[in-house]
């Protein structure tokens, strides 16, 4: 049954949950208050979604679909890879795929998928042959008026989601929204020239599933740069490279962001009568205990006491 829902907030990880695919990774790179909106809306077959967000981020995607998405507002950089996207750049992701995908700034980020067969399906009865997302492509370079038109078609259905649902809910004008926003995909995918990823691109981005496997093993540790280094086996300077194109930021910056964020985990896990701010900034390195309240401030406008009498 088609549906749509919205749903605003001012704190990350309520967002994190929100949006899809279930996010392992949702990173605030920016500073100032955080606030954003997720759009979701499901069709008989495609599904979508709009992020509006407040702040610069990074964010990694691990999807099962076959993905398009581009920003909803022209002249918002975006980059995927490390590749910065141009004007008429449309991201594709393909299914069972994972990447790094930032924005600078203030954004809004439209997404569409359709599973693997739906989409090789419509292909052939649109365009007389399968169209897929190939696994090395990181865009496809589309005219300026495809690009008007999805931005259109996406735009028009997210002001459904807001202003009438009830139209979306209905199952046979959901059909007519459907076919007109999955011929747009097609013809994205069927007429846009791919954009892959270069040598130099692709030796970052292995150095960067290190970097993210190490991570992952070490899920609830601290982690500082010499550490990092030395366990991936590359200089400061070229995982700081890499960083800053597949992140928007240096290493250091990461790693400091990533405490904050364990840091915060755990102090909405804790006890106000048995846990202290102290203990839960120590516990992740922060020894300049000012420095750790204002930092944390500035990424979840909120004093760490705060998250820990809100338990």
């Amino acid at each position: 049954m088609p549906f749509s829902t919205v749903r605003s907030t001012d704190d990350v990880d309520a967002f994190r949950a929100a949006i899809r695919p279930a996010n392992p990774e949702y990173l605030i790179t920016g500073r100032g208050a955080f606030s954003a909106t997720v759009t979701k809306i499901d069709l008989h077959r495609l599904q979508m979604q709009r992020l509006s967000e407040s702040l610069a981020r990074a964010r990694r995607v691990c999807n099962t679909r076959a993905d398009v998405y581009f920003s909803a507002t022209p002249g918002t950089p975006m980059t995927s890879h490390g590749v910065e996207f141009e004007a008429n750049d449309v991201g594709v992701r393909a299914p069972f795929s994972t990447e790094w995908n930032t924005v600078s700034g203030q954004s809004q980020t439209a997404v569409m998928s359709l599973a693997a067969s739906d989409l090789a399906q419509l292909g052939r009865a649109l365009v007389g042959h399968d169209v897929a997302v190939s696994p090395g492509a990181v865009s496809v370079s589309v005219s300026s008026s495809t690009m008007a038109r999805l931005r259109r078609l996406h735009g028009a259905a997210v002001h459904l989601a807001h202003t009438a649902p009830e139209v979306i809910a209905n199952p046979d004008a959901a059909r007519g929204l459907e076919a007109a926003l999955a011929e747009a995909f097609v013809d994205c995918l069927a007429t846009g020239r791919p954009q892959a990823e270069g040598a130099a691109p692709r030796r970052h981005g292995a150095i960067m599933r290190r970097f993210r496997d190490l991570l992952e093993e070490r899920l609830e540790e601290s982690l500082y740069l010499a550490e990092v280094c030395e366990a991936i086996g590359v200089s400061r300077r070229t995982l700081h490279l890499c960083c800053q194109e597949h992140l928007g930021i240096g290493p250091k910056r990461y790693l400091t962001l990533r405490r904050l964020h364990l840091a915060r985990e755990a102090l909405r896990l804790g006890s106000p009568d048995k846990t202290s701010v102290t203990d839960i900034a120590t516990q992740f390195g922060f020894w300049e205990l000012g420095r750790f309240a204002v930092a944390y401030r500035s990424v979840f406008g909120e004093t760490p006491s705060a998250t820990l009498r809100s338990v």
